[in-house]
């Protein structure tokens, strides 16, 4: 009988230390951090996001973050608002986690995302963090049985594409853009003589070996800007018969998350566009 009872109390104090360590006041330091965190926590637990998850054309919350608590990413603002828990992104606001740290503050970094798997292992370790790993394997299938849906054929044609971005740059091997374009069915085109994750590809280059596919960010349309000018370059209206142009929002894929699975579904409709015109 005392055996029982001591069982029941060492169960019950594990769980009172458990729920002790579940974070009830969360601030999250970083745009990916944010998106996360937003996901896997409950509204009232969170205190602050970064201010770019306000911003719609980087953040694919902004229209259910308003009334939250926004900031800059310095730990002056953070501090007052005394979280359990910062959650932040490896290579940002690097002086601010270090200091936080110093003070004390629990701080959980999130590496950058590179591809599908990473993103699978990200809402994993922060649904533990954030003592919510049901939700996040709620959020892994979703997220799974999109893309899934998506899959092409091992036999079926793969056109090349290639992301351009503003100032003559472009996702190569290694980044989560290119792990995106496989899941969609299409081969990352050869960017120069570059291997790196992203490099510069000079409107030269692209004009001498054109990808089946471009893709360009949608707010070019929208808001262009000279960062932006190389894609109203003239010479590239002469590839117009040559190659698919395509507007990809850049908030479906500036971060590795469960809505990246949008940029690979609308990127899979592109594809079976370009193999019904072959």
């Amino acid at each position: 009988m005392l055996r029982l009872v001591y069982i029941a109390l060492v169960l019950a104090v594990a769980a009172n230390v458990a729920a002790a360590e579940t974070p009830r006041r969360i601030a999250s330091m970083n745009l990916c951090a944010d998106q996360l965190v937003w996901r896997l926590a409950e509204r009232r637990h969170i205190v602050s996001l970064s201010h770019l998850a306000a911003d719609d054309e980087v953040s694919l919350i902004a229209d259910e973050v308003e009334g939250i608590h926004l900031n800059h990413g310095s730990a002056e603002e953070i501090v007052p608002l005394k979280p359990d828990l910062v959650v932040a992104g490896r290579y940002s606001a690097r002086a601010a986690v270090s200091l936080l740290r110093k003070l004390g503050y629990r701080v959980v970094q999130l590496e950058l995302a590179r591809s599908v798997a990473d993103i699978r292992r990200q809402i994993v370790r922060l649904g533990e963090v954030l003592g919510s790993p049901d939700r996040a394997r709620r959020i892994i299938a979703r997220m799974d049985r999109r893309i899934e849906a998506t899959r092409v054929p091992s036999s079926a044609p793969r056109p090349t594409a290639i992301n351009y971005q503003p100032n003559g740059f472009a996702a190569g091997p290694g980044s989560l853009i290119a792990d995106v374009l496989r899941h969609a069915g299409f081969d990352l085109a050869r960017i120069g003589g570059s291997t790196g994750a992203y490099a510069h590809l000079p409107l030269e280059v692209l004009i001498d070996d054109p990808p089946d596919v471009l893709i360009v960010d949608q707010s070019y349309a929208q808001n262009p800007t000279l960062a932006h000018s190389l894609l109203a370059h003239p010479a590239l209206d002469h590839l117009a018969n040559r190659i698919r142009r395509v507007a990809v929002p850049n908030r479906v894929w500036i971060c590795g998350n469960p809505g990246t699975a949008r940029a690979i579904e609308q990127l899979a409709e592109v594809r079976e566009q370009w193999a019904g015109e072959q």
